[in-house]
């Protein structure tokens, strides 16, 4: 069936030519306006006001393609349908019946500054809307605790949670995309004087650390090999740097964005203090196990794709000045 569909997709593609004011109509009711470029037999590829999106097949109730002719993907034969006249047992109603009902997403995540705004604002929310709000998927988010969200989401009582390393998600039975939302690096700021000389990973070494609790970097196959005389944890990056500061631990370890965000906003002296990245790691938006999450997951990567393909992905990132890596996304 897919073939035939592909098939009188590109059939109409042909006579009517270049595509313009195209309208898909989605199975929630909303509509995304553009120029249709490529009708696959999974996905459509458009290009709208804000950017290159794809809409998953499955999304679809209707299309009017060019000069407004209308098309629906309803008969085993392939030939399209007016939705209004269709009576088809594969017609619409049939379809609807296996198309996702997602209309919205359900976020819990800190607060980061930077990334995951009080309003909304922020790198991760602007990636998260622009992944779902062409499909009608509305997204709304609660802030809380890092540990608190790990437990939220793994008991399903939230859709999914921000910045989360593979290995995290796999020990809380979380489910994620094949393409990050980011790259995150994770580093280590100490006095100069507690480290006169870095060598290296291995000079934190019988030092003592603190870092924000739930994130257990003493668990993580970089720092196997280190022994920590003494390690911490707190609920937020003040209280870290307080305990830095009065020298009741050697080094706080933290993602560099985080680290990086907090200096610029309270004009640390750097003269004091020294900044070394220690590894990096992809960072998914990581799901509750649940086939509404696999759903979500879908579109997540059709629609991020798009976004890195279309160049808007990278300009997102230069907004908020941060580093952007291709490889990550290229396929």
């Amino acid at each position: 069936m897919k073939f035939f569909l592909a098939a009188i997709l590109v059939t109409l593609c042909f006579f009517l030519g270049p595509l313009s004011a195209d309208e898909i109509i989605l199975n929630n009711g909303d509509y995304v306006r553009g120029n249709v470029v490529e009708l696959g037999e999974e996905d459509v590829r458009m290009i709208t006001a804000s950017g290159e999106i794809i809409i998953p097949r499955n999304r679809v109730a209707s299309a009017f393609l060019g000069e407004e002719i209308p098309f629906v993907s309803s008969r085993e034969d392939g030939i399209g349908n007016n939705l209004e006249n269709s009576t088809s047992a594969h017609g619409p109603e049939a379809m609807a019946e296996t198309v996702s009902s997602v209309t919205k997403i359900e976020i819990i995540t800190p607060q980061w500054e930077g990334q995951t705004n009080e309003d909304g604002t922020g790198l991760f929310f602007e990636i998260i809307r622009r992944v779902y709000d062409p499909m009608g998927i509305k997204v709304a988010y609660l802030f809380a605790p890092w540990k608190r969200c790990q437990t939220t989401v793994t008991s399903k009582d939230a859709d999914a949670m921000l910045c989360v390393w593979q290995i995290d998600a796999q020990r809380e039975n979380q489910l994620i995309p094949h393409y990050p939302m980011y790259v995150e690096h994770t580093a280590v700021i100490f006095k100069r004087v507690s480290i006169p000389s870095w060598q290296g990973i291995h000079s934190m070494d019988l030092k003592r650390a603190v870092w924000l609790r739930g994130y257990d970097y003493h668990t993580y196959e970089p720092l196997r090999n280190i022994r920590f005389s003494k390690w911490h944890e707190v609920d937020s990056h003040e209280n870290a740097w307080r305990q830095l500061n009065l020298d009741r631990f050697d080094v706080y370890l933290e993602a560099l964005i985080d680290l990086e965000q907090y200096i610029k906003q309270n004009a640390i002296d750097m003269g004091l203090y020294r900044k070394e990245i220690l590894w990096s790691e992809k960072a998914y938006i990581s799901f509750s196990n649940s086939e509404t999450s696999r759903e979500l997951i879908r579109i997540f990567d059709g629609q991020i794709l798009g976004l890195f393909r279309s160049g808007e992905l990278e300009k997102i990132y230069q907004k908020w000045d941060q580093p952007f890596y291709p490889e990550y996304w290229e396929e």
